[in-house]
């Protein structure tokens, strides 16, 4: 499991924007992921599940659940919507770190996940640990 800690825009690391925001991706080995955030400060939260492959540093995911139960604002996030597909550049540092690569305008914001284990997530979800539909 992984835990968003940091960002790294044009070279530089930075904690992350939101320092209420806890987010988390989670796989499985059998290509399905989790991705979930709340806000510390306020209700509710976003989940979406996807189905993903991993190839050449590169991360090809699909969004194949959407929780019912999320924010209405969630809507509005392309990772939370059924069907969405994305590519993204994916690697793993030897420090337990997971590096990915997002676009922003014209630019590359990497955001920067610590491995944690699942045990120290602040879940609010209901489906916890659980990565089938």
């Amino acid at each position: 499991m992984w835990q968003f800690t940091h960002v790294i825009y044009r070279g530089q690391t930075m904690p992350r924007p939101n320092p209420r925001l806890i987010m988390y991706f989670q796989f499985n080995g059998e290509g399905s992921s989790r991705l979930y955030w709340h806000r510390q400060d306020e209700e509710g939260f976003c989940e979406s599940r996807s189905q993903y492959v991993y190839d050449k540093c590169y991360l090809h995911k699909e969004v194949v659940w959407y929780n019912p139960d999320s924010r209405a604002e969630c809507k509005t996030d392309p990772d939370m919507r059924e069907g969405n597909q994305t590519v993204s550049r994916l690697t793993f540092l030897p420090s337990g770190q997971m590096k990915l690569y997002l676009p922003l305008g014209d630019e590359t914001i990497v955001y920067l996940w610590s491995q944690i284990d699942e045990d120290e997530a602040d879940w609010r979800a209901p489906f916890r640990g659980h990565l089938g539909k």
